[in-house]
């Protein structure tokens, strides 16, 4: 009986499995070669939005080049969302390699982010990326044993953003470490994105871009203003008075005859105008500065509601529905 060396298998294994990943790379590559030069679906589509947004011929080229690194068939979908283009953008950068690509053609991402609205200038644009911040926008680094400084973007491009600060920054800031950046978008969310540092000066800093950012939603629901006094019940057993001024799903802003610290927990009772008396227990969250002029005397508190209260959720929810409907629906219709 004839036997096969081992040493004999172990190379046939190794040529075939050599055999099969050049075939996978060969065809790799031909994906690659086809997916950059065939005609793609929506080419007349993309050309109108082309015109439609004032792209040059190089925007045009290079919005080409976007699309063709995305995952989508139709040219024109990176038109449609600022999360398609951001994501396209990185797949480009990747296969093309930063560092490697000529500033012409960064500039013009740049240029297409600007003229499709992707930018923080347009409110109604996510943020996704720190590559949409634009000059003059004032952000809040997180130093370590150091509240959040204030700075400013002095400089910004599709590499790095460079900020600048009125105070020297801290000795332990160097290039390679990485530090929280908050920037604040008023009425919507603080979103924070981890830097790393690229390099840094006495009163300058820059940062490389990062595409993971988290948001802090700063309101969740829609809130509306009110007018509602309340009986408010301490945790001391003592009672006191109320005045909710601001009402929302989610919490409320209120004024109490006391101070109440972060945490405190107390129970109001109020009445929703066609749903009757309410009892929930609420939490304090910050202290308001401001007086309301209405109730000089009230200090003024923003809370969250707490405990059993999903009923009461709805309740709210309804009342704020039809409050701004009335207030949306011309009367003359109200009336018919």
């Amino acid at each position: 009986m004839y036997f096969v060396d081992p040493i004999i298998l172990v190379w046939i294994g190794a040529v075939v499995l050599m055999v099969l990943f050049l075939i996978i790379l060969v065809e790799l590559h031909r994906n690659e070669v086809r997916r950059d030069h065939e005609e793609m679906f929506g080419k007349e589509d993309f050309e109108l939005k082309c015109i439609e947004y004032g792209l040059s011929e190089k925007e045009c080229h290079t919005m080409d080049k976007l699309v063709r690194r995305s995952v989508f068939s139709n040219m024109d979908a990176l038109f449609n969302s600022a999360h398609l283009f951001e994501d396209a953008v990185n797949r480009f950068y990747e296969y093309r390699d930063l560092d490697k690509i000529r500033d012409i053609t960064l500039g013009s991402v740049t240029g297409l982010r600007r003229k499709l609205g992707f930018t923080i200038a347009n409110p109604d644009t996510p943020f996704i990326s720190t590559r949409q911040l634009e000059e003059d926008s004032v952000v809040k680094v997180s130093f370590q044993k150091k509240s959040e400084m204030p700075m400013k973007i002095v400089a910004i491009d599709e590499k790095i953003f460079k900020l600048d600060s009125e105070s020297p920054l801290p000795p332990d800031v160097e290039k390679g470490r990485t530090f929280a950046v908050r920037w604040i978008r008023p009425g919507d969310a603080i979103y924070t994105a981890v830097c790393t540092v690229f390099s840094v000066s006495s009163n300058q800093i820059l940062f490389e871009h990062q595409s993971k950012i988290d948001k802090f939603q700063l309101r969740r629901w829609v809130r509306e203003s009110v007018d509602f006094h309340a009986v408010v019940d301490y945790r001391d057993g003592s009672t006191g008075f109320g005045c909710l001024l601001d009402l929302s799903a989610g919490g409320i802003l209120v004024g109490l005859d006391r101070q109440c610290e972060f945490g405190t927990e107390i129970f109001i009772d109020f009445e929703l105008p066609s749903y009757g008396k309410e009892n929930v227990k609420i939490r304090i969250l910050r202290n308001i500065s401001r007086k309301d002029d209405r109730y000089p005397n009230l200090i003024l508190h923003s809370a969250e509601f707490s405990g059993e209260f999903g009923w009461t959720q709805e309740k709210v929810l309804q009342y704020i529905f039809e409050v701004r409907r009335h207030r949306e629906t011309p009367k003359e219709a109200l009336s018919t």
